[in-house]
């Protein structure tokens, strides 16, 4: 999906780390999140969709438009946009749709399949229900992995019945080595047949799937999980399952899991399970954990101390925030890349600065992933620092993972810097701007509508 040679590298690592068995570190940051700006991992759980044929054009500006797009000129068309519509109405919003809609669909006739299936996990978010069983299409016609593992993602991503329906066929259908990459796919879903289809497949032979499947049942944030995760925890045995269904338990809520992370934690026959009991207890909201938590930073096993670290940002502890900067100017960089998989998990109000530093890191990884981890928690207030950093850079990846985070923002100030976006050469940065245009008119609309209720 990504044009580029480097991101290409980024998906077969990420498809390599997932057919093999997931480290725990991995199993919370989800692989494919590597190269979430191009895998359409914004998820819109709605209420109020619109539907496909609502987007057709219906005006003269827009025929205009549309045939700009046709023939290629996307910065005259980006002006004209610009031009004739607000954008504080729910007409300007709706022609905004339609805009991103016409650029994607041009993106199906690019000659890479990692850019066409993009778009055509992009046009089914956008509500077009045939692209669904394309991408089904694509994943059982293609032998290359990281095309399986980008529709899974883009199946994931649109996340609701249908969606999580093809998921549970591809599943049936596709071999054990490909399996993991579907359940991860499943575990970025929001529809609630996610937790069947998941809860069937913690009774696979297979540790790794199984692993897949406890952390994506937490990750779903449907507390209908929780008896299905505590009924397996009962004859759980493994220190790491054991571990990885109490990160879920305490991710949904159930505090009764930090009784299981604790002894985990002080146990030293495990150390990947102990790195993933550090993490599991920042979620526990329990301040009482914060002298074990600063006990394991002193641990042996350095990703024992990144958790604990990661952990303590949860409490406010200062302790953690020093740790992790310190860490991402290491000089291995196996360390800064396990630091780089748990940015998502930090809270973004006490660490924002862990946040700033990893995004100015000249470590490509450290950098895209806080971006994207400011995508996922910041808000309208962090939209200036993203497009002054999308203007300083010249990376297209970076770009690209800027435009994805205004996405998933999706405020009023997104939508200007994200049609001047849908203009630029690069492809990537292209269609990731056009989608995550869609997805912030469309977020907007839902609060036109609320607002006029």
């Amino acid at each position: 999906m990504i044009p580029s040679k480097a991101g290409r590298e980024y998906i077969a690592s990420g498809v390599s780390a997932l057919r093999q068995s997931p480290g725990p570190l991995a199993l919370i940051a989800g692989v494919a999140a590597l190269v979430a700006a191009m895998l359409a991992a914004f998820r819109v759980n709605t209420t109020t969709r619109f539907p496909y044929p609502s987007l057709i054009i219906a005006d003269s500006s827009m025929t205009v438009i549309s045939t700009m797009v046709e023939r290629g000129d996307l910065w005259g068309a980006t002006a004209k946009v610009g031009s004739s519509y607000r954008f504080d109405k729910p007409a300007g919003l709706m022609a905004l749709r339609r805009f991103s809609v016409l650029v994607l669909r041009r993106g199906l006739q690019e000659d890479d399949p990692y850019e066409r299936c993009y778009v055509t996990s992009a046009l089914a978010a956008a509500g077009d229900r045939d692209e669904i069983a394309q991408l089904v299409r694509i994943f059982k016609g293609t032998g290359m992995p990281g095309l399986k593992m980008a529709v899974a993602d883009g199946l994931g991503d649109l996340g609701d019945a249908d969606a999580v329906e093809a998921l549970g066929r591809l599943y049936s259908w596709t071999g054990p080595s490909y399996q993991r990459i579907v359940v991860n796919g499943v575990a970025e879903a929001h529809d609630p047949g996610a937790i069947e289809l998941l809860s069937r497949i913690l009774t696979v032979s297979d540790r790794a799937t199984r692993l897949t499947a406890e952390r994506g049942l937490g990750q779903l944030g449907n507390r209908r999980a929780v008896r299905i995760l505590r009924r397996f925890l009962t004859a759980a045995q493994d220190p790491l399952e054991r571990a990885t269904v109490a990160y879920s338990l305490l991710r949904l809520g159930d505090s009764s899991a930090e009784e299981i992370v604790k002894p985990i934690l002080r146990d030293r026959t495990d150390d990947e399970a102990r790195a993933l009991a550090t993490v599991a207890l920042g979620r526990a909201r329990d301040p009482r954990v914060i002298a074990l938590l600063r006990e394991a930073m002193r641990d042996h096993n350095i990703d024992v101390q990144i958790g604990a670290a990661v952990a303590l940002t949860h409490y406010a502890d200062p302790a953690g925030v020093e740790y992790l900067k310190a860490a991402m100017r290491d000089e291995d960089s196996i360390t800064r890349l396990h630091v780089a998989q748990l940015l998502d998990e930090l809270d973004f109000r006490n660490a924002r600065e862990v946040l700033m530093a990893a995004v100015a890191s000249p470590d490509p990884e450290l950098s895209l992933r806080g971006i994207r981890a400011i995508g996922l928690s910041g808000g309208a207030q962090d939209v200036e620092f993203l497009v002054s950093l999308a203007d300083k850079t010249g990376d297209p990846m970076a770009r690209a993972e800027v435009a994805w985070a205004l996405g998933r923002i999706g405020g009023t100030g997104c939508v200007a810097p994200l049609i001047a976006m849908v203009s630029e050469p690069d492809h990537a940065v292209r269609y990731t701007a056009a989608d995550a245009l869609d997805r912030t008119a469309l977020r907007l609309l839902q609060g036109e509508l609320a607002g006029g209720a």
